[in-house]
């Protein structure tokens, strides 16, 4: 593929010193004019307002909004990934209050905090557990457990892809822990459960070309697109509720929260290469 070799401005907007130098060092050869980086929003807007850009890079947060109509998030793992779809996610927390009795005298008085947290774990299905679930399906997750017989409290996440299975989800446990109430007395166990995020799919489909040129850039990059759900949640779903569609490229970085987590070298190179293709096409559409 040819491309227009007239220089392109390009408005580097980063938190970060070595961000900008980074970025920088990338589109050096002549081709991009990255003279003036900025450090906030507020400055790019000024800008913006004021030279034509052809390109704009956002590399780390900034507070206000920078008037992008797509963005991507490099954030996933295997050579290739290209995601849409992520969980749905929810928190809960739960505390119990119990009675502590002298165990010797405690029959009908003793409420053990402990146990009653045991029974409401044992009325979730423990087919829905991570260890249980792949691909689409979703689960509840038991990421902590604290306490004594006086009083204890634990907390999960809830992750489903179908929008509908997570709000049942939800109201499955939301039933059980009344169920518990019903058995220990009203005021023993108190449940919050607060939404997360939502799946960004329905809110990247309506705009096609946003994947069709990742796929296109990782081609051109010798990369073959790998389209897949994610396991798990990205800042790109928080940012495509907030009207700027985001879908997820892979890293190189596997076996993320454990303790083999690695990322490949080749890999990250791969992804670079895609990002600069990414540069060309949305930078030069009649060319594509």
């Amino acid at each position: 593929m040819e491309f227009d070799r007239e220089r392109r401005k390009v408005l580097i907007a980063s938190g970060s010193d070595k961000g900008i130098e980074y970025l920088t060092g990338q589109l050096s050869g002549g081709r991009y004019d990255t003279s003036y980086p900025v450090a906030s929003a507020a400055e790019a807007r000024r800008r913006l307002d004021s030279v034509a850009y052809d390109i704009l890079i956002v590399n780390t947060p900034l507070k206000d909004e920078f008037g992008a109509d797509f963005a991507y998030t490099m954030d996933g793992g295997f050579e290739g990934e290209l995601e849409y779809e992520n969980f749905n996610a929810a928190s809960a927390k739960i505390s119990v209050q119990g009675r502590n009795i002298h165990p010797g005298y405690a029959k009908d008085k003793m409420i053990n905090a402990l146990e009653v947290l045991h029974d409401l774990h044992a009325l979730l299905p423990a087919t829905q557990r991570p260890e249980h679930t792949e691909g689409y399906e979703g689960f509840y997750h038991l990421i902590g457990m604290q306490g004594t017989v006086e009083s204890a409290s634990s907390e999960y996440i809830i992750r489903d892809h179908s929008r509908e299975k997570f709000e049942h989800k939800k109201k499955f446990l939301s039933d059980a822990a009344a169920l518990i109430n019903e058995k220990y007395g009203s005021n023993v166990l108190s449940l919050e459960i607060k939404d997360q995020y939502y799946n960004m799919r329905e809110q990247i489909e309506p705009y096609p070309e946003v994947i069709e040129k990742a796929m296109e850039a990782m081609r051109m990059s010798g990369v073959t697109p790998l389209v897949r759900p994610i396991r798990g949640g990205t800042d790109g779903a928080q940012l495509s509720y907030r009207g700027l569609p985001c879908p997820n490229l892979f890293t190189g970085g596997m076996n993320f929260h454990g303790k083999f987590e690695y990322c490949s070298v080749d890999t990250m190179r791969k992804a670079v290469q895609t990002i600069v293709n990414l540069v060309h096409l949305w930078a030069i559409p009649a060319a594509c």
